[in-house]
C-alpha cells in the first residue's frame, strides 16, 4: 500500500491511533482523538502519554510498557480508562505495538478503541445478574414429598405463594399433571433414573401450570429418599426460575442481535466484510483439505451513482437491496453473498470444480440483470421498473495459498477491467490486470489535469440533408490533445470520465465550447448558405446532474445561438435507464427551444410506447444496422422499420456510420432524411469545417 492511500486510512480510521518514543511523550496522534478524547491532535504532541491514563490504571499500563519496550516488534492489549479533554474518563481498549525500530515508523503504535459503552453494558448486565442472583437465593422455595409413581403425600406452606396452589390442593395429586406437554418426557426419564438407586439426586428444569393458568419455569430437585424409614418418600426441591430463564432467553437474543449487526450490513442484511473474510477464511481452508477450487465473485452495479443522484439516496438504498434480492436467486446455495460496500456485492464461491464453473457463475450473475429490478421504497410502495446492468470480477484460488485479502484484490482488479470495457459483463482476474488498474487511475489522473489546462477541443462531423445532398448540420465530438499521446478519441477516455464523475465539467466544456464555435462558424460563412445546426451528447450522468438545466440555460443566454440550432444527443441506453425520469429531463431542455435526439438508435430497448411519450424530434439509426445493409437484406428491413417508425411519430431519421455509395442509395430508397459518416467526412476541426462548407459540396 502506498504512503498516500495508508495516510488517507489513518485520518479517516474511527480508532484513535497515537505515536509515542521511549519516554511515552507523544509524537503523532489521528484526527480521531478529536472526536474520541476531545484533544485537538496538535495539543497532545510532547506530552507524556501516561498522564491522560486514570491513576487506577496507570501503574498497569507503565508495566506493560517497559515490558513491551524490552520486545522489539512486541504487541500488547489493554482495557483502562482514558481521560477526556472534559475531565471525565472513557474506557478503552488499547493496542500498542513496539515500532521503534522500524524503520519507517520509529515508534510505539498506540491504537485506542472506545468501548465506554460496552463497558456501561457490562456493569450493567452484571448488577442484574447479582440481583437475580440474591432474588433467587434468598426465595423461598416449596419442599414437596412424593411416592414413587409422583404422587404429592406432603407439601411446605410456601405453596400457594410459589405455584397458586394450597398445600391441601396438592395432596395426592402426581406432579407431572401439572407439567408442560414439551416437558413431561424429560421430568419422567430423570425421575425414573432417581427412583433407581437410593440416595440419587437429580436436577430437571421444566415448566409448570400455576394456579393463574399461566406456565413457568420451575427448577425441581429429586433426592431418592423412598428407602429412608425416616422419610420414605421421595424430597423434591422446587423453586421459580421464570425470571431467570426469561433473562438467559433474553440475554441469548441480545447477544444474537449484537452479533448479527457486527456481522452484517444494516441495509441489505446480508453478511458484512468482516463475515465475508471470515466465510472467505474458511472456504479456502476447506479447499486445501478437499483440493477444490475457490472463487471471489465481485460485483459492481454499473453507473449506480446515476441512480442515487437522479432519484435520490432512499430510491438508491430500495435498488440495493433489490439488487442483493435478484443477487440471492443465483447464488448456489452453500455459497455466501455479502455486501462489499458502495454497490459492490461478492460471492465467495467454494467447492467448485474448476475456473470455468466460477465463470460459469459469474455470467450467470451478469444475465440475471436482463431483467428489470422492481424496487419500492417506503414514500412509494408502487413499485418501479429499473434496467440495470452489472459489471463482475472474478479471482480463483489456484494454487491454494492464496489469502483472503488477495484474493478480494485481485477481484477489485478484474472488476475494474470489466467496468473499463463498458460493463455488463464478467472478467477474470489475470496476471496484467493489477497493470491495468493502476493505468486507469494514471488516466484518471491525466484527465483532472487535462480538464484544468484545456486539452480539449471539439471537433465536428458533417450530417447531409439526402434531399439535396447538402451538409445540414453537425455533430460534436470531442477530442483530447493529450501532450505525449497526442490526439485522443473519445473511446479511450470518456468511460473514465463518466465513471469518475469528470464527464460533468467536461461534457458542460463541450456543450459550451459547440455553442460558441457555431456561432463563429455563422459569422464566418455569412449569407453563402442556410444557418448549421449543432448536435451536442449529453451523457446519462450529465442527464441526473441537479445543475445541468442551469448550466445549460446560462450558456444558452451568454451565447447569441438560436435554441433551435442546438439539438442534444442522449443514447437509447441512457434513455432506457429511466425513462421517466429521462423523460421530464428532456423536456426541460425543450423549453429551451432545444431539439432532442434519440442516439445509437435500435441498441437499447426503447419501444413504440416509449418512443410515442418522450419529448424527441430525432432518432438517428445506429451504425451496427446501417453497414450491413448491402449484404443483409434482414439489415436493410430494421432500417426500413426504423424509419418507418420515426416518420410515424412525426421524427426526422438520420442514419449512423455510412461509408458506402451503395449504403447511401439504400438510405435514399427509404426516404431516410439524413445521414453521417466517413463517406462524407470525418469528425473534423472547426477551421476544416469552414473549408467544407465554403466548397459546397453534394452528394
Amino acid at each position: 500500500m502506498d504512503a498516500d492511500r495508508f495516510e488517507v486510512l489513518v485520518q479517516h480510521s474511527y480508532d484513535a491511533i497515537v505515536l509515542t518514543d521511549a519516554s511515552n511523550a507523544i509524537v503523532y496522534a489521528t484526527p480521531a482523538v478529536r472526536q474520541m478524547f476531545g484533544f485537538e491532535p496538535e495539543a497532545l504532541i510532547g506530552r507524556n502519554g501516561f498522564s491522560f491514563v486514570h491513576r487506577t490504571d496507570r501503574g498497569g499500563a507503565v508495566e506493560r510498557a517497559r515490558g513491551l519496550l524490552a520486545r522489539p516488534d512486541g504487541t500488547t492489549r489493554a482495557e483502562m480508562r482514558v481521560r477526556h479533554a472534559d475531565g471525565s474518563y472513557r474506557w478503552c481498549e488499547c493496542t500498542s505495538v513496539n515500532l521503534l525500530d522500524h524503520a519507517g515508523v520509529g515508534a510505539v503504535v498506540n491504537s485506542f478503541r472506545d468501548i465506554t459503552d460496552r463497558k456501561a453494558a457490562e456493569e450493567l448486565a452484571a448488577r442484574a445478574e447479582s440481583r437475580l442472583q440474591a432474588l433467587l437465593e434468598h426465595a423461598d422455595g416449596v419442599i414437596l414429598l412424593a411416592d414413587r409413581d409422583g404422587y404429592v403425600t406432603w407439601a411446605s406452606p410456601g405453596a400457594e405463594r410459589l405455584w397458586g396452589w394450597s398445600a391441601d390442593t396438592l395432596l395426592s395429586r402426581q406432579m407431572i399433571a401439572a407439567v408442560h406437554p414439551d416437558d413431561q418426557r424429560e421430568i419422567i426419564r430423570q425421575y425414573r433414573k432417581m427412583a433407581s438407586a437410593q440416595r440419587l439426586t437429580v436436577r430437571v428444569d421444566g415448566r409448570m401450570r400455576h394456579g393463574d393458568g399461566t406456565w413457568r419455569w420451575y427448577e425441581s430437585v429429586f433426592t431418592n429418599c423412598l428407602d429412608d424409614p425416616a422419610v420414605g418418600g421421595v424430597i423434591a426441591n422446587v423453586r421459580d426460575i421464570t425470571d431467570r430463564v426469561l433473562a438467559d432467553q433474553a440475554l441469548r437474543n441480545s447477544e444474537a442481535q449484537l452479533e448479527h449487526q457486527a456481522t452484517h450490513d444494516a441495509l441489505t442484511r446480508l453478511p458484512n466484510r468482516t463475515l465475508l473474510h471470515d466465510r472467505l477464511d474458511t472456504a479456502l481452508a476447506r479447499a486445501r483439505r478437499t483440493g477444490t477450487t475457490v472463487a471471489v465473485v465481485l460485483v459492481g452495479v454499473d453507473h449506480f451513482q446515476v441512480v442515487n443522484e437522479g432519484r435520490g439516496h432512499a430510491f438508491g438504498d430500495a435498488t440495493l437491496r433489490a439488487v442483493a434480492e435478484r443477487l440471492a436467486t443465483h447464488a448456489r446455495s452453500g455459497d455466501t453473498l455479502a455486501r462489499f460496500g458502495g454497490d459492490q456485492f461478492v460471492i465467495v464461491a467454494d467447492d467448485l470444480r474448476d475456473e470455468r464453473e466460477a465463470m460459469d457463475l459469474a455470467d450467470a450473475v451478469v444475465r440475471a440483470f436482463d431483467h428489470p429490478l422492481s424496487v419500492r421504497t417506503e414514500a412509494d410502495p408502487d413499485p418501479a421498473e429499473l434496467f440495470l446492468a452489472v459489471s463482475v470480477g472474478v479471482a480463483v484460488d489456484r494454487g491454494h495459498d492464496a489469502e483472503p485479502g488477495e484474493l478480494l484484490r485481485d477481484a477489485d482488479g478484474a472488476l475494474a477491467t470489466a467496468k473499463s470495457r463498458g460493463g455488463g459483463r464478467s472478467v477474470q482476474f489475470v496476471a496484467g490486470a493489477r497493470e491495468m488498474a493502476r493505468e486507469r487511475l494514471h488516466l484518471e489522473t491525466e484527465l483532472r489535469r487535462a480538464i484544468l489546462r484545456h486539452q480539449f477541443q471539439v471537433h465536428y462531423q458533417p450530417v447531409v440533408d439526402l434531399r439535396t445532398g447538402a451538409v445540414a448540420s453537425v455533430e460534436a465530438l470531442v477530442r483530447w490533445q493529450h501532450p505525449q499521446r497526442g490526439m485522443l478519441l473519445p473511446g479511450s477516455f470518456i468511460d473514465v470520465a463518466e465513471e469518475t464523475g469528470l464527464i460533468i465539467p467536461l461534457g458542460a466544456w463541450v456543450f459550451d465550447a459547440s455553442c460558441r464555435q457555431l456561432v463563429e462558424l455563422h459569422d464566418v460563412l455569412g449569407g453563402q448558405r442556410a444557418p448549421l445546426s449543432v448536435g451536442i451528447n449529453l451523457s446519462a450522468r450529465q442527464l441526473a446532474e441537479d445543475g445541468l438545466i442551469d448550466d445549460i440555460g446560462n450558456v444558452l443566454a451568454a451565447t447569441p445561438i438560436h435554441p433551435g440550432h442546438v439539438c442534444v444527443e442522449v443514447t437509447e441506453s441512457a434513455v432506457m435507464r429511466d425513462p421517466s425520469a429521462t423523460a421530464d429531463r428532456l423536456a426541460e431542455l425543450r423549453v429551451f427551444g432545444l431539439r432532442v435526439a434519440i442516439d445509437d438508435f435500435g441498441t437499447g430497448q426503447a419501444s413504440f410506447s416509449y418512443l410515442r411519450d418522450l419529448p424527441v424530434d430525432v432518432l438517428k439509426i445506429d451504425q451496427s444496422f446501417v453497414q450491413p445493409m448491402e449484404q443483409d437484406p434482414q439489415a436493410a428491413d430494421l432500417v426500413a422499420g426504423i424509419v418507418g417508425l420515426g416518420h410515424t411519430l412525426g421524427l426526422e431519421v438520420v442514419a449512423e456510420g455510412v461509408e458506402t455509395d451503395g449504403q447511401l442509395q439504400l438510405l435514399r430508397d427509404l426516404g431516410c432524411d439524413r445521414a453521417q459518416g466517413f463517406l462524407f467526412s470525418t469528425a473534423v476541426a472547426p477551421r476544416a469545417v469552414v473549408d467544407l462548407l465554403r466548397s459546397r459540396p453534394t452528394w
